[in-house]
């Protein structure tokens, strides 16, 4: 059951490194071979797409493979054992799809939207990454305890001694979507 596992792991992420890599040449190739203008708008459109394209990709293998993982392990286990976090690694491209999606009913509608849903996926880790996971992973809600069996059980880089670095980095990048956010309507009001 492992081996399967683990060999299903290996092509899907073979697979999904490979269509990110295509879409990257694809959206690539044509700024390299840019001549008039109007081919410029075209190759601009096309790198658009393969970008979408790779976001939808990485959005669908990923819930793939969480599918995939929940019937192995209810089938091992006798339950799911596949966590909602899983999907965090496809979140950002999932928002991207949404944004595009919007941006084609209404560009106002997209901008406000690509806000909510940049300062909503760092609240999430947040919140998943010092109250959900440790409680979950350590099996239980005293804190202390929670960090010290989280600190035996990983690698020395991601051990409790530097949480607090971990922590300075999601506020920061919660600071810089507050602080692009502010930046971007100040423009928007300067520019009108």
């Amino acid at each position: 059951m492992h081996e399967t596992l683990a060999n299903l792991y290996k092509w899907y992420w073979s697979i999904l490194l490979a269509a990110a890599g295509v879409g990257a040449v694809v959206a690539m190739l044509p700024i390299a071979l840019r001549g008039a203008r109007s081919y410029e708008r075209t190759a601009s459109d096309r790198g658009t797409a393969a970008g979408l394209g790779v976001c939808a990709i990485v959005v669908i293998f990923t819930a793939l493979g969480m599918t995939y993982h929940a019937i192995l392990s209810h089938a091992v286990f006798g339950r799911s054992m596949t966590n909602s976090w899983y999907f965090m690694t496809a979140q950002p491209c999932l928002f991207v799809l949404v944004v595009c999606g919007l941006e084609a009913i209404n560009r106002r509608l997209a901008t406000a939207a690509a806000a909510a849903l940049a300062v909503l996926f760092v609240a999430i880790d947040l919140h998943g990454t010092w109250v959900q996971m440790p409680k979950f992973y350590a099996s239980t809600t005293d804190a202390t305890l929670q960090w010290s069996r989280l600190t035996m059980i990983h690698p020395a880089f991601l051990s409790g001694d530097l949480r607090w670095l971990f922590l300075a980095v999601q506020l920061g990048a919660l600071g810089l979507v507050v602080g692009g956010l502010v930046h971007a309507s100040r423009r928007r009001a300067y520019a009108s």
